[in-house]
């Protein structure tokens, strides 16, 4: 289970520094991380003696799959499809752990976009037809523990005890996994905004 989040936490890593360098989410990295955490989740279900997991996981990325598909046609291309592709490969992650969460990662991927935005236009970085890389709040809205536990890291390591009972995973190892993901993707955004001649 470490191995498919670390997978996880690099793609996604990777995904927000070239989408806020180039607002490209190229299918080449979405699918090749999703090809390899896959078999990696199916692994660990298995390690688990959980194989509903599997089904779970895929269940996770049809729902995503389906809500983004959706948003982008009444978008009118409002919505990126590097974004729409994308969205399977979060909820594939977060539907492994439960199917629901895969609504919670894109509701707090909207409204973190949401928030940002309005405080680019208040500080006058952005306008009403300002386009933001979507998929940098996508990655963060994908691990909810990341806005609930960011500041509570008691409540964090209570979380990472409870998944670790349920899928058999040191509650060390859980709490670290989920630590280096919020850790490179701070840094991989500070990266990329430190890069960019165009703010």
């Amino acid at each position: 289970l470490v191995a498919a989040f670390c997978v996880f936490s690099a793609g996604l890593t990777g995904l927000t520094v070239i989408d806020l360098k180039t607002q490209r989410l190229p299918r080449e990295v979405s699918y090749t991380v999703m090809a390899l955490g896959a078999p990696l989740l199916v692994i660990a279900a298995l390690i688990a003696d959980e194989p509903r997991r599997i089904y779970m996981a895929v269940i996770g990325a049809a729902i995503s799959l389906a809500v983004m598909g959706a948003l982008y046609v009444v978008s009118r291309g409002g919505l990126g499809d590097g974004d729409v592709r994308l969205s399977p490969l979060l909820g594939m992650y977060l539907g492994w752990i439960n199917p629901g969460l895969a609504l919670v990662g894109l509701f707090y991927g909207f409204i973190l976009g949401a928030v940002i935005g309005v405080v680019m236009m208040i500080v006058g970085k952005a306008g009403r037809r300002t386009q933001l890389p979507f998929g940098p709040f996508l990655a963060a809205g994908s691990h909810p523990a990341w806005l609930v536990t960011a500041a509570s890291p008691p409540a964090m390591l209570r979380a990472a005890k409870s998944n670790a009972r349920r899928v058999g995973v040191s509650p060390i190892l859980s709490c670290t996994c989920s630590s280096v993901f919020k850790v490179l993707w701070f840094l991989g955004v500070s990266l990329a905004l430190a890069g960019d001649p165009d703010p």
